[in-house]
């Protein structure tokens, strides 16, 4: 796999995200968040599981597509604090829910990378 197959499965992933995520809120709208949670989190599962079985670049630019679809669940997990939540707080409840999912992220994202103590990263892999 080449680099710029490799960068082009992480640009998938954001986009994934970014269209779900233009639909969810009309559909949190329509429909409540408590449904497009759910919809998010289940048309995500599938190409998930089924990540084991990618081989090829292209499978893994289109899985990553599918997963970005989990990003969007963020917008109805939003608009469901925003429900719980007086005006005079639900800024602050917004922001800590917010960026406990956001903390999530960098650490999934961090994770395979461990600092030395000199400083220095290694990947680190298992087996």
């Amino acid at each position: 796999m080449s680099q710029n197959q490799f960068a082009n499965s992480n640009i998938m992933g954001l986009v994934g995200t970014l269209v779900i995520r233009l639909i969810a809120g009309p559909l949190c709208d329509k429909f409540g968040p408590r449904l497009v949670f759910v919809g998010c989190l289940l048309a995500g599962a599938l190409p998930t599981a089924l990540a084991g079985t990618v081989t090829t670049p292209t499978g893994l630019i289109v899985l990553r597509f599918f997963i970005g679809i989990l990003g969007a669940s963020f917008v109805p997990c939003q608009v469901w604090s925003t429900g719980f939540f007086d005006k005079n707080v639900v800024g602050t409840a917004n922001a800590l829910a917010g960026g406990w999912g956001n903390s999530g992220g960098g650490i999934t994202v961090s994770h395979p990378f461990s600092s030395k103590i000199d400083g220095t990263f290694e990947v680190v892999t298992c087996g």
